[in-house]
């Protein structure tokens, strides 16, 4: 419920939406400052804040987007979603290097494929002038 208030603050144009522009002018605000601290939210700095909030990189925040992304920001990292993070990391990490190896086994098939075919194009070409 303060979340959705302090929403409703933000949103100075009634748009349905708070953008980056509204934002940044009401975290001007000590009065603001201080409704953010004691909701344990860190919004010193504005951009990384929003573009936090706004994980799909739109330019505006919903209702339910701002409310769900402040519950989460909401005091310090837990060992759990550090963990997820940490797991997710490895995850991407093992698919990239068995994506890296493919291809370069891929790059060395071709290059032995363009090998052969040069070699007997060559092979042609002797051929060809001898006759």
């Amino acid at each position: 419920e303060q979340f959705k208030e302090l929403y409703s603050w933000l949103d100075k144009d009634n748009s349905g939406e708070v953008s980056l522009d509204e934002m940044e002018r009401c975290l001007e605000d000590e009065k603001m400052l201080a409704f953010l601290d004691s909701l344990d939210i860190d919004a010193s700095d504005v951009w990384q804040f929003f573009s936090t909030l706004s994980m799909d990189g739109s330019r505006s925040l919903d209702v339910e987007t701002f409310v769900m992304g402040c519950m989460k920001l909401r005091g310090t990292a837990r060992s759990l979603d550090l963990q997820c993070l940490y797991n997710s990391h490895l995850s991407l990490s093992r698919s990239q290097k068995q994506f890296s190896a493919q291809v370069a086994s891929d790059m060395s098939q071709l290059r032995r494929s363009t090998d052969q075919t040069l070699s007997l194009l060559r092979t042609m070409r002797t051929l060809r002038a001898s006759l």
